[in-house]
């Protein structure tokens, strides 16, 4: 089925917008931002969303797909679970320069600015920090399963340190602009693997 012209435009508004709200927050996106990403009017915009919050909240949500998206691929193109856990970091590796444009990680970003102040983003945003450490501890779980991770190993005790090393290198390399400091987490992610949970 084709996608009617309000379809497009809504995918149009959200495409652009995305990196906008990443980089300035909900608070520092101003209705001007919007405008000049789009190319619309803002009669436009809101005509195809409800208020700000509606399009601050499909924003996030394209640009988790994004990641996420991203972070799928790489652990689909292997077949073993020790590969998939490491396709993880390596989508870091892959994307550094393409996440700092972006202006960083859209789950880290949106947690820090909606906590306690917009509460249907800071929702959107836990669900989101859930569902990833949940796919990262169902991949330990399954390595358990084939024999390729030790038996006494804690999925949810590993999938926890794991995205802390993500998150918090990438916060460290935003906030000192020094790339070094995620490759450094991403490179103790496959020591853990290797040393920790490899059987």
């Amino acid at each position: 089925m084709k996608d009617s012209k309000a379809d497009k435009t809504r995918r149009h508004i959200i495409e652009k917008v995305a990196p906008v709200f990443n980089k300035k927050g909900y608070a520092g996106t101003k209705v001007i931002d919007l405008i000049q990403a789009t190319g619309l009017t803002k009669g436009s915009i809101y005509g195809n969303f409800k208020d700000k919050d509606e399009v601050a909240l499909e924003a996030f949500r394209h640009n988790y797909k994004e990641v996420l998206g991203g972070t799928m691929a790489e652990m689909s193109l292997e077949t073993d679970y020790t590969s998939k856990l490491k396709a993880i970091p390596q989508y870091y590796r892959n994307n550094i320069y393409v996440l700092a444009k972006l202006g960083g990680c859209p789950l880290l970003n949106t947690a820090i600015d909606s906590a306690n102040v917009h509460p249907y983003l800071e929702k959107e945003s836990v669900k989101a920090f859930r569902n990833y450490y949940e796919i990262i501890k169902e991949t330990i779980e399954k390595g358990k399963q084939t024999k390729e991770f030790y038996p006494h190993v804690d999925p949810h005790q590993y999938a926890g340190i794991i995205l802390s090393l993500i998150e918090g290198g990438i916060a460290l390399s935003k906030s000192l602009k020094d790339p070094t400091f995620l490759m450094e987490s991403l490179k103790k992610i496959d020591q853990i693997i290797d040393n920790e949970l490899k059987a």
